[in-house]
């Protein structure tokens, strides 16, 4: 639905719509902040579990994979329930991922964070589908390419902040990696579920702070349908507009390859920063490094 038009043919929104503004572009932040996350847990996992490089890929593919499996679904959803009752099932479902990490990290098995990482990304697509469009219609129709332009600087400044704060919490000690031909099952479970702690520590955080924010929009969601701002128009079926629009088509797939190259840049890079051959520093630094890159 588009905002009222005035007598001189620009749009309005009410003040009680555009005070959402904020709060949205909190999302941006919070689910640019998430994601990156995995750039500094990629590491940790990798001296954890012993993996090899492939092996701790997984985690960005169980990532992102969520996206190519639920946006479709979530725009749906968004079709049928609205843009605030979506964005707190988003919330919701990215906190409940958050909270898969206690029992990950009580267990101490890699596929279950696998499965975390998976929830996690299901909820930010939820989200990013939901969130996307609300933004432009939060205010005056000419100015909605400033407002989503000023959310996804957010979003980027997530990004930017994410790896320090992950390396801080999740790489602030020197670990050795256990060696599970000088082990016993038991022991190598134990050191495994000790270090596991830090991680479960940082995503139950922020799944309290997913949890406020569920409660904020549910809390706003009648002031965003009194003002005529909750529903969104009816799409076309996504294939359909794709495949009618080659520059849109090609579009997409130059976003599949760049984020491709972006992100895996990003995952590996700690861990080949950390190389004698390369810089030859601490997990730490070389975790912090990598928030200059997303800057």
């Amino acid at each position: 639905m588009q905002p009222a038009m005035t007598n001189t043919g620009k749009s309005t929104a009410p003040a009680a719509t555009t005070g959402l503004v904020p709060f949205v572009v909190a999302l941006f932040f919070v689910w640019g902040f998430a994601t990156v996350l995995n750039d500094t847990l990629i590491p940790k996992l990798k001296a954890l579990f012993a993996l090899n490089y492939t092996e701790v890929m997984l985690t960005q593919f169980c990532f992102f994979i969520g996206y190519f499996l639920f946006s479709v679904p979530a725009g749906r959803m968004l079709e049928r329930l609205g843009y605030m009752r979506t964005i707190v099932i988003g919330l919701c479902v990215m906190a409940a991922g958050c909270l898969m990490f206690s029992p990950a990290a009580m267990i101490g098995v890699y596929p279950v964070f696998l499965a975390a990482l998976f929830v996690v990304a299901a909820g930010i697509t939820i989200l990013q589908v939901a969130a996307n469009p609300f933004i432009a219609v939060l205010g005056p129709e000419e100015t909605s390419h400033s407002r989503l332009n000023l959310a996804q600087a957010f979003n980027s400044l997530g990004t930017f902040v994410g790896p320090w704060v992950g390396a801080s919490l999740l790489l602030s000690h020197q670990f050795v990696a256990p060696d599970p031909r000088s082990l016993s099952a038991s022991a190598l479970s134990a050191i495994r579920i000790r270090e596991a702690q830090s991680i479960q520590f940082l995503f139950v955080t922020i799944a309290a702070v997913l949890a406020v924010l569920a409660l904020v929009f549910w809390g706003k969601r009648r002031a965003a349908a009194a003002m005529g701002q909750e529903n969104p128009a009816k799409a076309a079926p996504v294939w359909r507009v794709v495949l009618e629009h080659p520059r849109l088509a090609l579009g997409v797939v130059s976003i599949f390859v760049y984020v491709g190259a972006e992100v895996s840049i990003g995952s590996i890079m700690t861990n080949y920063l950390m190389q004698a051959s390369v810089l030859g520093v601490a997990a730490v630094t070389a975790g912090h490094l990598v928030s200059l890159y997303w800057g």
